[in-house]
């Protein structure tokens, strides 16, 4: 039966890497923003499972065709022993084309993750999260010299040089509160703000647009909170409010901002999506990153160009 196993998956890894341009399938991917705040945002799609948008790389509808081929032939106990007796160089070319994947269209690939993950239809033996963690967990075992930068390189859905063009916030229940927990502190600040892409260092496919125009520039939109107080229920100063707060991305300047897509409900389709703003780099007028924690080692304060050029090499390091 392993012997069948390594079989099948192997002509699967054949399948995924041969050259030539593959018919995707017809099914669209939508997205959409809700009317009255940015902090939530809409995807669903119209036809069946898994999506395969024909404007995707074929190298990438190959790779979730033959993901979901696995998730259907395997369970996750299977999985697990297959992942576990694979060679190194056979586990980075799967984590690699996972990533590439993520790389060019991270929010497609969170859309299905979270629906085969929540309601998995019921031909599947495993959810596509689970062959993900399972292949980037074993990838971490075997390359134990990639620093931490490059696991937060690859947890970051997308990142991407932006120019904040404005910002909203208003008071809110927390989330804890909402659940009955937390009644002490019941209170957060929402803010949202809209931001215009730049340039795209992870996440190439953008969605969303500035405006109703198709032919408009690309933006997205981010959404954090903060409460009055910091996670061990002391009051924040002035300074930490500010900096979890309304200058985290200050409209009229320009960040690095390595961000991540979280599901905002159980619900599938249409999913309700939020984009929060993980890592962020303000770009001083000189045109200098500012880099505090000295996190890609060129200093606190990094020329624009080869502050970018450290992030896309550690990228390509991923999808090389």
């Amino acid at each position: 039966m392993r012997i069948k196993q390594r079989l099948m998956l192997l002509s699967l890894c054949v399948f995924l890497l041969q050259a030539g341009s593959l018919q995707a399938q017809g099914d669209r991917f939508i997205y959409y923003e809700s009317e009255d705040t940015c902090e939530v945002f809409f995807t669903e799609t119209d036809g069946g499972f898994p999506v395969i948008p024909g404007y995707l790389p074929w190298y990438v509808q190959h790779t979730l065709i033959a993901a979901d081929s696995i998730c259907k032939t395997f369970t996750p106990s299977e999985l697990e022993e297959i992942v576990i007796s694979m060679s190194t160089d056979s586990i980075n070319t799967a984590h690699k084309y996972l990533q590439l994947a993520h790389y060019t269209d991270p929010l497609l690939m969170a859309h299905l993750w979270h629906q085969a993950a929540v309601e998995p239809p019921a031909q599947y033996k495993t959810s596509w999260y689970v062959l993900s963690y399972l292949l980037r967990d074993e990838h971490w075992k075997r390359n134990t010299q990639d620093s931490l930068v490059l696991q937060n390189l690859a947890l970051s859905h997308n990142i991407y040089h932006v120019y904040i063009e404005e910002q909203s916030q208003r008071e809110d229940s927390s989330n804890l509160a909402k659940l009955g927990f937390n009644d002490g502190h019941p209170v957060t600040i929402t803010y949202c703000a809209k931001a215009r892409v730049l340039d795209a260092l992870r996440g190439t496919i953008i969605h969303g647009r500035c405006s109703s125009d198709p032919e408009a520039d690309y933006c997205v939109k981010y959404t954090w909170g903060r409460g009055p107080f910091d996670s061990f229920g002391d009051e924040l100063d002035s300074l930490s409010i500010e900096k979890l707060g309304p200058l985290k991305l200050a409209p009229g300047k320009e960040y690095i901002v390595f961000s991540m897509i979280h599901p905002n409900s159980y619900s599938t389709n249409p999913a309700s999506w939020r984009i929060v703003p993980s890592n962020v780099f303000p770009i001083s007028p000189e045109g200098n990153v500012i880099d505090e924690k000295n996190i890609f080692g060129l200093g606190t304060v990094v020329p624009l160009a080869a502050f970018k050029s450290a992030v896309n090499y550690q990228v390509s390091r991923f999808i090389k």
